[in-house]
């Protein structure tokens, strides 16, 4: 991760006119007069009172941006800011606006200088480590909030945890929702808490940075802790609320009163658990910072806590107001924050499924019925919203806390997302669209600001791996209501939950399908060794009805459920897919290639896919399924299979961005 600057690098010279400096009053740095540049440099070592070139680079990114700001209004080519090698430590997300926008059909680009490594981050480092006890080391961390994210020599710490599951005893007390909260649709009341065993549970220190998770068939709830104590000899944990309330209310969910037997409850994130090579924990009232060394020397080791929460957002003002021709190119966006989702006084992570959060309680858990604006999700790394023409290309996405690297969130149209590298995410890659864009206008009221669809966008050659490491419920690569979206020759593997997801919307919800959806692409994707934490859902998982939509050319591999058009699916052209599924007789679940259960499914067609074995449940209606080509000897395909199988993922002109190990 110590990427140092490339020395003796071939200078760059500038090919327009030459650079007038106009000192501002009373501060002597430079300003541009209009049109005299179009090519600036930026630096770790630079200086904001420099010219911003090559011998006198700028230091900031914010400072480039704004002094583009003087010169952009009618642009006659293109602005390009060349970033220097090393490691930017953002102090505050880096921002962009309409103001910010190339004009007149040209682009403002961030590029990395040549082969240099230039790494956008949001930590800062750890140093003055002192042995604490054994192999536990010691900190001073200037923070005074929970740290939920580490790395050591550009690898992951977890937060200290209880290795084995364990079992609630009923809930504890009441919490009254009147149904008048800022956060609540209706009256109910839930448990304020769980009573656990005390020689399983303790009554640990700092209760509020404590954690509990617990794994549902697709989904992984988190909450965090208001309080712990001992009563009546059980250990009571009280769960912040309201987001509390909101999991313990979820149908499916397996906190309550009674947790299912078969679903444990782990904890996380006490001093009192760091018993293992690899974990840390931060005290926030002491400022000290705890790490069990895996055999690093800590006094010479890099060591940096994220502290920003979302390293870039590209934001304009509305749907008539946008952010327009950006790109970032060569980039790497690395060690950002996330605290989980803030509701009222509590944090948490409540999902239906996905990357979905709810925001409201609702007592009958019926979150169709608002349109679906009682759930929103979580701000990526890089966050883009009410933008035109932006395009992501070769940047790198690593050691990232967030729930998604980057999220087209809302109105962001005729966009590109190609060649980058994603690995070492704690949540998923690429995120498009919103679950509220269920009807766009006549008079729609959204809770985020939501207001546009996304569409156009072409997401393509991109390689993730290693993704969804502490949400295990998202899959790769997500996606809500969205129009015209083609996900392209991409690469995703070794996900815990399903590798791509498109849609929303129930066939059995108390609403009309969506009409937003449609002419979406699934093509040429290479998605296998799905499913390694959590079941249910599919490697390729598509909802809701999207005309004109198409699954084809992809390779599948290594997962329970292959293809899984999920209840009110519609309108798909499923063809031309090559799907390693296996039928393993000692396991009771074959692996399916084709997965479509409910009748509410409906006018799709299955036509010539290529499978290992022909296991398919097809409940729906005018689904026919024809064609299809069975090759048990696979992965000895025949030449058609293979032939799909080798065009699949990264196409020649990308597969230099394929890391050489995971570690890289």
């Amino acid at each position: 991760m110590n990427r140092r600057r490339k020395t003796g690098a071939k200078r760059w010279m500038l090919t327009n006119a030459a650079i007038f400096v106009i000192p501002f009053l009373g501060i002597g740095c430079a300003i541009l007069p209009q049109q005299t540049q179009t090519e600036f440099y930026v630096s770790p070592d630079g200086n904001d009172c420099a010219a911003g070139s090559l011998d006198r680079p700028w230091r900031t990114l914010q400072h480039a941006r704004d002094q583009i700001r003087t010169i952009n209004k009618n642009m006659q080519q293109d602005i390009i800011v060349y970033l220097r090698g090393g490691m930017y430590m953002l102090d505050g997300t880096f921002e962009l606006t309409p103001f910010d926008s190339g004009t007149n059909g040209h682009w403002i680009i961030y590029k990395a200088f040549q082969d240099e490594v230039p790494i956008l981050s949001g930590a800062v480092p750890v140093a003055g480590w002192t042995r604490h006890a054994g192999d536990i080391w010691k900190a001073r961390l200037v923070r005074d909030k929970k740290l939920r994210a580490l790395y050591i020599n550009g690898k992951r710490a977890v937060m200290a945890r209880q290795p084995q599951g364990v079992f609630g005893q009923g809930g504890y007390g009441t919490f009254h929702i009147t149904g008048k909260e800022p956060w609540a649709s209706t009256a109910g009341t839930e448990y304020a808490g769980i009573k656990f065993k005390p020689d399983e549970v303790g009554v640990y220190n700092n209760p509020r940075n404590v954690e509990l998770f617990q794994s549902n068939v697709w989904s992984e709830p988190i909450l965090c802790v208001e309080d712990m104590f001992s009563e009546e000899g059980y250990t009571v944990v009280l769960l912040q609320q309201p987001y509390g309330a909101i999991a313990l209310n979820m149908s499916w969910v397996p906190f309550r009163a009674t947790p299912r037997p078969d679903r444990p409850i782990y904890i996380r994130n006490a001093y009192e658990l760091l018993d293992e090579p690899g974990e840390f924990y931060f005290d926030d009232q002491t400022h000290m910072l705890y790490y069990y060394s895996r055999g690093e020397d800590m006094t010479t080791a890099e060591v940096y806590a994220p502290v920003v929460e979302g390293l870039v957002r590209i934001q304009g003002d509305s749907a008539s107001s946008r952010v327009r021709n950006i790109q970032f190119y060569g980039l790497t966006f690395a060690y950002d924050d996330y605290l989980l989702s803030s509701l009222g006084n509590s944090r948490g992570w409540v999902s239906v499924q996905s990357l979905s959060q709810f925001t409201r309680y609702i007592k009958d858990g019926n979150w169709h019925l608002n349109h679906y604006n009682d759930i929103t999700i979580p701000k990526g790394t890089v966050n883009v919203c009410n933008a035109e023409s932006i395009r992501i290309e070769r940047n790198r996405f690593e050691h990232l806390a967030s729930a998604v690297a980057l999220s087209l969130e809302n109105d962001v149209v005729n966009t590109t997302v190609i060649g980058n590298t994603f690995g070492d995410l704690m949540g998923t890659s690429v995120n498009v669209g919103h679950p509220q864009h269920y009807k766009i206008g006549d008079g729609e009221q959204f809770s985020d600001g939501v207001e546009g669809v996304c569409k156009n966008i072409l997401i393509s050659n991109n390689f993730v791996c290693n993704a969804c490491l502490d949400f295990r419920q998202i899959e790769g690569m997500t996606g809500f209501f969205a129009e015209n979206v083609k996900i392209v020759h991409n690469e995703i593997s070794g996900t815990p939950y399903g590798g791509l997801a498109l849609g929303w919307w129930w066939g059995n919800a108390q609403i009309p399908p969506s009409t937003v959806a449609k002419n979406n692409s699934i093509l040429y994707n290479r998605i296998g060794s799905t499913h390694r934490a959590l079941n249910d859902g599919g490697i390729i998982y598509v909802l809701g009805e999207q005309p004109d939509s198409e699954i084809a050319y992809n390779y599948c591999y290594d997962g329970p459920r292959c293809i899984y058009p999920d209840d009110g699916s519609a309108y798909w052209n499923i063809h031309h897919n090559v799907i390693l599924n296996r039928q393993d007789e000692s396991s009771p679940h074959k692996e399916l290639w084709l997965h479509i259960w409910s009748k509410n499914c409906h006018d799709m067609t299955i036509d010539h896919n290529f499978v290992k074995a022909d296991n398919v449940r097809n409940e729906g209606t005018r689904c026919p399924v024809t064609r299809t080509i069975v090759e048990p000897l696979a992965p000895e395909w025949s030449p058609p299979a293979r032939a799909i199988i080798d065009a699949a993922g990264l196409e020649p002109a990308y597969q230099d961005i394929r890391p050489r190990s995971e570690s890289d």
